[in-house]
């Protein structure tokens, strides 16, 4: 593409219960890998939150800020839908 922005195309599969993530995160054996298109601005954001977030010995990556975001995003709209 010339618009130098990459193409995220969409794949669901079932993590490997012996699977250990790039970041020695081990995967659940029940969680699935989702891809999805999103704005490069949010990943820029996610990274500052990441670098935020970090501790010595404990780095934060743009994966775990997502990860979180999308928890608490969805328990707020949650209870938005549950009180209308």
């Amino acid at each position: 593409m010339s618009s130098g922005h990459r193409v995220w195309i969409c794949t669901l599969q079932r993590a490997k219960p012996d699977r250990i993530g790039a970041m020695g995160r081990p995967s659940s054996p029940n969680a699935v890998q989702v891809s999805i298109r999103v704005p490069p601005e949010w990943l820029d954001r996610a990274d500052v939150v990441a670098e935020q977030m970090s501790a010595p010995g404990q780095k934060m990556t743009r994966v775990d800020v997502i990860r979180r975001a999308f928890e608490q995003g969805l328990a707020r709209l949650e209870r938005e839908v549950e009180s209308e």
